[in-house]
């Protein structure tokens, strides 16, 4: 199974980027976690992850976002291969299936 559910801030504006020929939407999510680190101090530890939507949820990005907006993301992971100058990078994203405006 395959199932991703994020609850975080959207940072920047969502973009149209082509993907497999079609156009879809590109957006970054920021998510925070408070952890307790050696010492016994608490810090926040801020995660960004790389969000796409297709068909509708990408219409509601577009209209309906702006910056800091508070978001609960479901979807699934994708990753990716890409090679450059004789490299092997490794991309991960996750593919919106349900979103919530908050």
């Amino acid at each position: 199974m395959n199932y991703v559910s994020l609850i975080g801030t959207l940072e920047g504006s969502p973009r149209v980027v082509n993907k497999k020929g079609l156009d879809c939407v590109e957006c970054k999510i920021t998510t925070t976690k408070d952890v307790i680190n050696k010492a016994g101090v608490r810090t926040q530890q801020i995660e960004t992850h790389v969000v796409f939507a297709w068909g509708k949820w990408s219409r509601i990005l577009l209209a309906h976002s702006s910056p800091n907006l508070k978001v609960a993301v479901e979807g699934e992971i994708v990753n990716f291969f890409t090679h450059y100058k004789g490299r092997v990078f490794k991309h991960t994203e996750i593919e919106i299936n349900d979103l919530i405006l908050m």
